[in-house]
Parts: C-alpha cells; structure tokens; sequence
C-alpha cells in the first residue's frame, strides 16, 4: 500500500532526478500540497535535501528510509555512504543481569553493532536460485555482477539456453 504522500515525493523526486534544484510546478505543487496541507509555508525551489527531509518527517516510523537511501546510491552513491558512515551511531544492547536497557558510551570505538558501509552494503543481492538458472547473474566475491563479452551482431540466445 502507497499513501498518497509517499506518492506525490515520488513524482516530486522523480522530475528532480539528478539534478541539483528544481522549480518544475508539477514538482512544486504536489511538494506544496504536502507543506500546506501540515501548515507548512510553501517553497518556490526544490532540492534533494528538502525531500529527503521531507520525506523523513512524511513517513517517519514507517521503514521507507533505507529504501530512500538506495534510490539515492543510483545517483550518489559515494554521498550516501559518507551520509550513512558520519552518523553519530553507538552501540546499544541489553544488559540481562540488570534488565537494563544500555548505550555503549566510548563513541571512538562502538563495537560490533556499528559496521562500517560501502558500495556493497547498497547492493541487493540475487537470488541463488536466480544465478543458478541464469549465468549471466553471476557475482564475485563482492557481489558485483561479473562481465559477460558481448558483441553486437551475435546470434540471439533461446530462453533454454539461458536458463538451462
């Protein structure tokens, strides 16, 4: 299920691409929409940043917010890390003699509970069966598709051949 918020940033994110701004009024409108309807003043120019701000508070609680970060990486892959790397993160866990609830304080050092990202921590990753069938799928060690030659011209490949 959509809500209708969540689709007007779509259609607001998706005329923005990759572009640095955007004054688009289609963009706006449904932008606005949004800012009016919570009692917000409306803007005249969009940026990434407004809907990644917008969209966090539109949709808080909601689970959409990693799904907003891999939509980035396919335009700014490298900001997305930095993003996701230069976040004040801790680790938290519970302390079952005290039935506590605890936050590691040594923030230079969090512990096992804060990894670190990279380019394949924004990859989601076939499936088994998917790169069984199908050798074109298959990865390397990073998760990277490997390259297949292809040259234009070839004779085309039959769907048995493919996934058999």
């Amino acid at each position: 299920m959509l809500r209708l918020a969540e689709v007007y940033l779509n259609l607001a994110e998706a005329i923005l691409g990759n572009d640095q701004s955007t004054r688009d009024q289609t963009a706006l409108y449904y932008f606005n929409e949004l800012r009016l309807r919570a009692g917000l003043a409306t803007k005249s120019s969009i940026t990434y940043e407004d809907l990644r701000h917008e969209r966090r508070v539109e949709l808080a609680f909601e689970g959409q917010y990693w799904y907003d970060l891999l939509r980035r990486s396919y335009y700014k892959q490298q900001e997305v890390i930095n993003y996701i790397n230069n976040q004040d993160r801790n680790a938290s866990y519970y302390d079952s003699e005290t039935h506590e609830y605890k936050l590691d304080d040594d923030w230079t050092n969090p512990g096992p509970g804060v990894g670190v990202a990279t380019e394949r921590s924004l990859r989601l990753p076939y499936s088994d069966a998917d790169q069984n069938r199908n050798h074109y799928l298959q990865t390397d060690g990073n998760g990277k598709l490997q390259t297949v030659p292809y040259e234009f011209g070839e004779r085309e490949v039959s769907e048995e051949e493919l996934f058999n």
